[in-house]
């Protein structure tokens, strides 16, 4: 991708957070509430990543795959992002709960923030206890929004700077067999993180249009994933070319 269409993209996350809080409370509800606009599209893109990294897993036996030092048939590092974006992909959508009606089981929605047949909504990883009072600091760690902010940190941000930076790094991560995210998708990820608290904290943002606005940055990061789903495509196809 060339430099003007980066940019073009990290202005369009931009764009969509500054369009999102200039319109009515209406309709940022109706965008951002459950299988509205940007959860679908959450959905939609995770969904389409797993497909890919599912195709790439099994096409990788024509590769030099490593997992650990450890030669192997197929890219387990792809079947693990496939499994990762499936996951994603079914708690965005309670695992079809709302599109299929069923019902969820008592057990579980007493320990469900919202009464669903998800994980991610459970009381344990929510940034307040069932009963209102505020988590330990070590607690709020389990919250999965921040946990999935840590592994794109470290896995999209971090891991493709250090292999930027130090060629003895990436030649470590390269015998791991860890695909390496580049550069510009990492910074698609800064751009959307910074762009969402510069959104509520420049557009001096109440708590329930914060909230909303969260909704997008999910969804962008989903948007995310897919665009390194794509670029593994086409740096697979590039490599069976070259052959």
């Amino acid at each position: 991708m060339g430099l003007f269409k980066k940019l073009a993209l990290y202005i369009s996350v931009i764009i969509i957070y500054i369009a999102l809080v200039n319109t009515s409370p209406e309709t940022q509800f109706n965008l951002t509430r459950e299988d509205g606009l940007f959860e679908n599209t959450s959905a939609i893109a995770f969904f389409f990543a797993f497909i890919i990294f599912t195709y790439l897993f099994f096409k990788s036996k024509n590769l030099d795959n490593l997992f650990f030092g450890i030669k192997t048939k197929r890219n387990v590092f792809y079947g693990l992002l496939a499994l990762l974006f499936l996951i994603s992909c079914g708690e965005e959508i309670s695992w079809g709960q709302r599109i299929f009606g069923w019902s969820t089981p008592e057990s579980l929605m007493e320990m469900n923030a919202q009464n669903e047949t998800n994980f991610h909504n459970l009381w344990l990883f929510q940034a307040s206890n069932k009963d209102g009072s505020s988590k330990s600091f070590m607690e709020l760690f389990l919250n999965m929004g921040r946990l999935y902010t840590i592994f794109w940190m470290i896995y999209c941000v971090l891991i493709p700077v250090a292999c930027f930076v130090s060629v003895q790094f990436k030649k470590f991560i390269t015998h791991i067999g860890i695909p390496i995210v580049p550069l510009w998708i990492g910074a698609f990820f800064v751009v959307n993180y910074l762009a969402l608290y510069g959104t509520i904290y420049g557009f001096h943002s109440q708590l329930d249009e914060a909230n909303r606005i969260i909704e997008v940055r999910e969804s962008l990061q989903a948007v995310g994933f897919l665009l390194f789903a794509l670029y593994s495509l086409w740096y697979y196809k590039k490599i069976i070319q070259n052959q």
